[in-house]
């Protein structure tokens, strides 16, 4: 048997994603959405689309199993660490706060467990308990929920330069990486669609919201402007009147409240910067909802408190660099990647390149953009060339508005690493606000390949 799928059939499919979950088509392709109905109806015996699809729209379960084929559960642990840096200081200083509840934290979606087990590890490593803090994680992907359940990952799954976390809070077993108890025990994980409306009212029902931070990251750019209207309403509802939202780096400009960054040392994280419509309409609906109760999770209290952090001047930016270079004893050898990715590295300090991308981002995130791109190219002129600075400046040229210089440094980094995702789906985002469909088909449809060879792994 070798089913196919007509031109009107495949919209039909669209459309029905798009009702369901809000995915808008063009983001994924035809080509994608077409080969994931048709390995559905391979596996089913079924060579009529038709068919196909009247049944999906009227049994949940095979509509859950198409979703699962769509979905691009693409993540790894502490991905974007200045986010991370951000929520330490922000959680541990609302956890002092004497007689407060639990910082809340909704991870939503959550993937196969990587984001909300690195926002319970950043907090532990902070100083918090489990009582300080209470994280749900909701995804729609019930393989993706499986998965975040068993806690077992393999080494793709970290990909940060610096894995002490790794050595902290994962054991080795089998090939693969088993996260601890105490820190899976942090994390309530629950199926949920971020579009039904029953997502916000059994939110405040259970007395888990309102979150004081909502991670939203890399969905809002797959979904149409209505579900993305819907989401960030959810969103604000949901979130405290002085709470915080994390979002993807491409999805900031796509938002339509009147966000803004959440303070001088981050532009991932955001609040509200007014008092608007949709923040009067969020404080009205959670005005209407009655909490139930609260059920946590029983540990010991004890709170954490960070010390502050020297962020480096413009004037400091060429002086550290030259700090860098490494100092390597007679006889010693460095760490491969290799050995690196597999855990077997033996040292512990951080590599030249690594340490200027850390000072680099800590100058973006406080908005000294000059300063930060100073440092990258005063490294570069004296090292070999490095796809993860070319993706770091990048973003901060595109944060800055330099379109053109931002595309030219993602194609350096695609030159470095053709499977680099982010600089193809930046690539991607770019080139369709440009009006150039052709390319901007081009860049997505290779992230989908990279996406899809690496979900595989």
């Amino acid at each position: 048997m070798n089913p196919t799928i007509t031109p009107i059939r495949l919209t039909q499919a669209e459309d029905l994603l798009r009702q369901w979950i809000g995915l808008d088509p063009s983001t994924l392709g035809h080509a994608a959405i077409s080969r994931a109905v048709l390995t559905r109806m391979t596996k089913l015996g079924v060579d009529n689309a038709e068919k196909y699809l009247d049944d999906a729209t009227e049994d949940a379960t095979e509509r859950n199993n198409l979703i699962e084929e769509i979905v691009v559960p693409e993540s790894w642990f502490f991905r974007d660490p200045q986010v991370y840096a951000f929520l330490k200081t922000f959680a541990c200083e609302r956890a002092a706060i004497p007689g407060r509840t639990p910082v809340r934290i909704l991870s939503a979606p959550c993937a196969a467990g990587q984001e909300p087990y690195s926002i319970a590890m950043c907090l532990l490593d902070a100083g918090l308990s489990p009582s300080d803090m209470a994280i749900d994680a909701i995804e729609i992907s019930h393989v993706c929920l499986g998965k975040a359940g068993a806690a077992e990952y393999s080494a793709n799954a970290f990909r940060t330069a610096d894995l002490s976390f790794r050595d902290r809070w994962f054991t080795r077993h089998d090939g693969a990486f088993a996260l601890q108890g105490a820190v899976r025990r942090c994390v309530r994980f629950n199926w949920a669609n971020v579009l039904d409306e029953a997502l916000v009212t059994e939110a405040f029902a259970s007395g888990r919201a309102p979150y004081d931070i909502i991670f939203c990251r890399n969905l809002l750019i797959y979904l149409t402007p209505a579900a993305r209207s819907r989401v960030e309403q959810a969103i604000n509802t949901m979130l405290q009147p002085d709470g915080v939202v994390v979002v993807g780096a491409a999805e900031s400009p796509i938002l339509k409240g009147d966000w803004v960054p959440a303070s001088d040392t981050t532009v991932f994280v955001l609040r509200h910067g007014g008092r608007d419509k949709t923040a009067q309409s969020a404080q009205k609906t959670r005005a209407s909802i009655r909490p139930g109760f609260i059920n946590e999770q029983s540990a010991d209290a004890r709170s954490g408190h960070l010390p502050s952090v020297r962020t480096p001047t413009t004037t400091t930016a060429e002086a550290q660099v030259a700090a860098l270079s490494p100092k390597v004893e007679p006889g010693a050898t460095a760490a491969s990647d290799a050995d690196r990715e597999a855990g077997n590295s033996q040292d512990k300090s951080l590599s030249p390149i690594t340490e200027v991308i850390r000072q680099a981002n800590a100058l973006a995130n406080a908005r000294q953009f000059a300063a930060a791109l100073t440092m990258c190219e005063t490294f570069q002129e004296k090292h070999p060339p490095s796809s993860e600075l070319f993706l770091l400046m990048g973003m901060i040229h595109l944060t800055t508005g330099e379109v053109a210089k931002a595309q030219a440094n993602f194609h350096k980094t695609l030159y470095l690493d053709p499977q680099n995702e982010e600089a193809l789906l930046s690539l991607s985002i770019l080139s369709a606000h440009g009006g150039d469909t052709a390319w901007a088909d081009h860049y997505r449809q290779a992230a989908a390949r990279v996406f899809a060879r690496k979900g595989a792994q």
